[in-house]
């Protein structure tokens, strides 16, 4: 493939054979799979790595938690902890108004240094393009490092994302709708990965944890199947995805975020479930198999980088992780992308997602980092 882009055509007929991948969460102890999307689900059957809805009629969407629910086991909200969220619709004149961009912001502002992630739900691809244009947003200018990334959340794909003209233009909506979802996530991580740090080295000088500090161990331990202390084997799984990885595997995954999964599920990874009882779609090709539906996309990043941090099937990537680590070197998608052999059964998977970094540029997003006052800053023109 060289070093051209691999545009969602290519993947199509890339991807025309079944590809099942290891995932699973905290108490299962076995391999269950993960089926990649297709970006053309609807129309080619044979491409369609991503699962149908269960029966419905067509105009309905799949029945998912509320966005602003937290996720089970977390802990955590989209909103900042002790602000609500509201929809907001701003009156002002403008591309808000002939586009029907509909906000959605904290109640209140939050009185931190660190910016809340403001909540956007876009009504279509030209709205969130719009948005996205007038505060200055463009990949040029992370990639050159003369901008940070606005730490803005959106909650879904727009459903006619596909309809945009121009191949280049859906793939800078894409990214710059999930590049900000990975660094928040990775974000969240490293803010775990601190505190373990610090707690460490206090137990190293012999103090003693507060009951809140070993309740707070506690409870990470049992969502990453360690013992409450060992912090070692903590630090082992606690810690970030590389944002080229992600990037690359969700673009494969999604078919640049044009794929049913991704539309009506929030799901960029392709998760498999077993359990009729969580939410989920069903693959339209009779086997009745389902594929795990996320209340936004935000979620779905959170359970990718879970499953990395955590199923037996990855430790050679947390161990080559923390290896780059101890020697000093920040983790990147190209040295550990070979440590995925066992994502997915397709041989040609891990050269798909080399090429997508490789073809993207994707590389260059690894320093890209999160704007703490891009809103402060920054007039919404709406």
């Amino acid at each position: 493939m060289g070093k051209a882009h691999l545009a969602p055509g290519v993947l199509l007929g890339a991807l025309v054979a079944m590809s099942l991948f290891v995932v699973g969460g905290p108490g299962d102890g076995k391999a269950a799979t993960m089926e990649t999307g297709s970006m053309a689900a609807d129309q080619r059957r044979a491409a369609a790595r991503a699962p149908a809805p269960a029966p419905r009629p067509e105009a309905a969407k799949p029945e998912l938690a509320k966005p602003d629910a937290a996720k089970p086991g977390t802990g955590k909200s989209p909103a900042t902890p002790g602000e609500s969220a509201r929809q907001v619709h701003h009156p002002a004149p403008g591309v808000a108004d002939q586009l029907s961009i509909r906000w959605v912001e904290p109640q209140p502002a939050p009185q931190t240094p660190q910016d809340a992630p403001v909540r956007f739900e876009p009504g279509d691809a030209e709205g969130l393009d719009a948005f996205f244009a007038e505060q200055g947003f463009l990949m040029s200018r992370v990639r050159e490092g003369s901008r940070p990334v606005p730490r803005v959340y959106v909650t879904k794909l727009p459903g006619d994302l596909k309809k945009l003209a121009r191949a280049e233009r859906r793939k800078e909506l894409f990214l710059r709708t999930v590049l900000p979802l990975i660094l928040m996530s990775n974000e969240e991580l490293s803010s775990d990965r601190g505190r373990l740090l610090a707690l460490r080295e206090r137990q190293a000088a012999g103090d003693r944890l507060t009951a809140r500090e070993r309740s707070w161990l506690a409870g990470l331990a049992e969502r990453y199947e360690t013992g409450a202390e060992d912090l070692d084997a903590l630090l082992l799984k606690v810690d970030e995805v590389p944002v080229s990885l992600a990037l690359g595997q969700a673009i494969l995954e999604s078919g640049w975020g044009t794929s049913r999964f991704a539309v009506q599920g929030n799901a960029l990874f392709g998760e498999r479930v077993f359990s009729a009882k969580a939410d989920h779609l069903v693959k339209r090709d009779g086997s009745q198999r389902r594929f795990r539906a996320f209340p936004d996309l935000m979620e779905s990043v959170r359970a990718y980088m879970h499953n990395l941090n955590s199923h037996p099937a990855y430790r050679g990537f947390r161990k080559q992780r923390a290896a780059a680590r101890a020697e000093g070197r920040a983790p990147s998608g190209k040295t550990l992308l070979p440590t995925l052999e066992r994502y997915a059964e397709l041989p040609e998977y891990l050269t798909l997602v080399r090429s997508l970094i490789r073809g993207n540029r994707l590389g260059e997003l690894e320093s890209a980092r999160l704007d703490r006052q891009w809103f402060a800053d920054r007039s919404l023109n709406f």
